[in-house]
């Protein structure tokens, strides 16, 4: 489990903010001119619940025409942070990218990283498809960057496994070509910035890394783990290192090789790799992503086989490692019921790991462009009761959505002084107010506020006792020994 500074063990739930268009911080269709996030924002955030932004910090914005820093860019950034914090959300800064560059049909670097004639590759999309795509002399950018051939069925994944597109992240991963130096920058630079901030809780190296030279080294796709036993840990290692010489208490993020965490694969990294750092990886189903989610029956079957293999693999993973997860994509759904639904099977999965995972939902755009039913739908899916510091030892927790039945065992601490903070999503599902109830009964002091309410341990007596606690709506029939809220 993540620690805070004061050895409570966390959970956060939220959402990404990312922006991989220029000017690359939050649009201002979500953000207002001239403020950093507007308090309805604050609103939303705060209603599903949410505890922490995933904030795309984006290399395009950093370093858009050359290898100079764009300084307004970090700051602008560092508003967002600190609007962000000051209303009690943290901040996961990720340096995001999907196929690294336009010039693959992806995003992610600014044109000048990348010089495509250099890589001696396989034009686009070859091997992925043998169809030709033609390319603007202008702009360096393909025509057309629809998926053909065998894979088209994976959409706008295809294009990550075009020669191309493995070629330039083997660039990216080689020790001292220009785009690797940039990245050492982009991560030095970030590090110098926000090195103490109380409202980043880390940065995540590198979004969905690609394999490398898969066309060289077909090894990298066909066997699992292979990728995070060469270059892609060699990258992770160099971008941590650059941080620690700056900032030696931030909590750092790797990720698996995103072919692994696509095909529910075992990771390569080994027990010892990066002391201090966690892991961050993605769940989503191979069909309905981007879309109404499963729509069959047998896409259901499948999405559910696909999410439980993948979040079972992890949890091996980490156990291996020893170290936390956090889930920092999933869902990219549409808010209609088989969307819903999807979510809602991952969500209780994410509470039944062990230990259960933090997340975060892709993305804040997705509920700030639709409609007010469809956006309340999003809102309340998210908005699940959980508990985000636990003074003690968490052993589990459940939430029925059905139903509104919230339940935890925790072993609490014995210093009395430190509070268990769980947030309840009142607005949500306990309009008409809620019942606590304990066992045993007597072993902590309950507190509402705003988000839920607090728990604190009533004695030494019950320090280390495993309490279980449950949550009911009011409307539901009294419990013994229950406080009525």
């Amino acid at each position: 489990m993540f620690l805070d500074s004061q050895g409570r063990q966390r959970l956060w739930h939220g959402i990404n903010i990312v922006n991989k268009g220029a000017p690359f911080h939050p649009s201002l269709d979500v953000f207002a001119p001239g403020q950093s996030v507007t308090d309805e924002d604050i609103k939303v955030l705060l209603s599903m619940g949410a505890s922490v932004v995933r904030l795309g910090i984006m290399m395009g914005g950093m370093f858009p025409d050359g290898p100079v820093l764009n300084e307004s860019y970090l700051e602008y950034s560092m508003r967002v942070v600190g609007k962000l914090h000051d209303n009690g959300i943290d901040t996961l800064i990720d340096l995001h990218q999907d196929v690294l560059s336009k010039k693959v049909c992806g995003e992610g670097t600014p044109d000048w990283m990348l010089n495509v004639s250099s890589l001696h590759a396989m034009p686009l999309p070859r091997p992925a498809s043998y169809s030709t795509v033609e390319v603007d002399p202008a702009t360096g950018y393909p025509k057309s960057c629809e998926p053909s051939g065998v894979l088209k069925s994976i959409g706008w994944s295809e294009w990550y496994t075009t020669d191309q597109c493995g070629k330039a992240f083997a660039q990216l991963y080689a020790l001292n070509s220009p785009m690797s130096k940039a990245f050492e920058a982009y991560w030095r630079a970030v590090a110098l910035k926000f090195k103490g901030h109380p409202g980043v809780i880390g940065y995540e190296l590198l979004n969905e890394p690609w394999v490398g030279d898969h066309v060289g080294s077909p090894s990298l796709l066909l066997e699992s783990g292979r990728a995070e036993q060469g270059l892609l840990k060699d990258y992770m290692q160099r971008m941590h290192d650059v941080i620690r010489a700056v900032d030696e208490d931030a909590l750092i993020l790797y990720a698996p090789a995103e072919i692994n965490n696509r095909l529910m694969r075992r990771v390569g990294y080994e027990r010892g790799f990066l002391p201090g750092a966690g892991m961050a990886y993605h769940v989503y189903c191979v069909v309905g992503t981007d879309g109404p989610g499963p729509t069959t029956p047998t896409q259901e079957k499948l999405c559910h086989y696909n999410d439980k293999s993948q979040m079972k693999q992890r949890q091996e993973d980490l156990a291996r490692l020893g170290t936390a997860g956090f889930v920092t994509e999933f869902g990219a759904v549409d808010p209609v019921a088989t969307g819903l639904a999807e979510m809602s099977f991952v969500l209780e999965h994410f509470e039944s790991m062990e230990p259960p995972s933090s997340w975060a939902f892709w993305d804040f755009s997705e509920i700030q462009r639709r409609g007010t039913e469809e956006k309340a739908a999003y809102i309340r899916t998210l908005a699940r009761p959980y508990p985000r510091a636990i003074a003690g030892t968490l052993r589990s927790y459940t939430f029925d959505a059905s139903s509104a039945l919230f339940q935890m065992t925790f072993a609490p601490s014995s210093n009395g002084s430190m509070l268990t903070e769980v947030y309840l999503g009142k607005e949500h599902h306990y309009r008409s107010g809620f019942i606590v109830s304990m066992s045993p009964k007597g072993a902590l002091i309950v507190q509402t506020t705003s988000f839920g309410v607090t728990l604190q341990s009533s004695g030494e007596a019950f320090g280390g006792q495993e309490v279980t606690v449950t949550v009911v709506s009011a409307n539901m029939s009294s419990w013994s020994g229950a406080i009525f809220v």
